[in-house]
């Protein structure tokens, strides 16, 4: 399987020490290079993967700090993955987040059945993103910003100002 390769090597924070790992699972290939660019930008190790099947094979061999993932997949939904992953994996607490356009009230209720550590509702803002991810592993970020950034959702045909 071919995964797509990024480098922050080029980027002027490249230098800094990396805050810790995170698995991003969605499978909008936009919005993963994307998220992926801001998350290294400021200072992680990022893992791509576009289904929740590759995902959780991605984290039998080598475990994360935090999983972002896409709530609505094909196959595997992100709340399902979250569940397996809790199964699979009770000794550990791997922090889990959701990025879906569902609406708040249903997102509520997945979430608690399922035991994920937060969301966020697409379109969102770069700093939501830094914020809730922050709170999590507890790491402060530093780094470039990129100032503006435009995410175009392309499930919901939405463009988003996420900078």
């Amino acid at each position: 399987m071919n995964r797509p390769i990024l480098s922050t090597r080029n980027l002027p924070d490249a230098g800094f020490r990396k805050l810790g790992s995170v698995l991003l699972v969605d499978d909008n290939r936009h919005v993963r290079l994307l998220v992926a660019q801001i998350l290294e930008a400021k200072g992680y190790e990022v893992e791509l993967e576009e289904d929740a099947m590759t995902a959780l094979e991605r984290i039998k061999e080598n475990r994360p700090d935090l999983i972002l993932c896409d709530g609505l997949m094909p196959e595997m939904d992100g709340w399902s993955l979250c569940a397996e992953v809790r199964r699979c994996f009770p000794e550990d607490r791997l922090p889990f987040v959701i990025m879906t356009s569902m609406d708040k009230e249903e997102l509520i209720g997945l979430s608690q059945q399922s035991g994920i550590d937060g969301y966020l509702i697409k379109p969102f803002r770069s700093g939501s993103l830094m914020q809730l991810i922050e709170r999590i592993l507890g790491a402060p970020s530093h780094g470039f910003s990129h100032g503006e950034i435009m995410i175009y959702d392309w499930e919901s045909m939405r463009l988003a100002d996420v900078g």
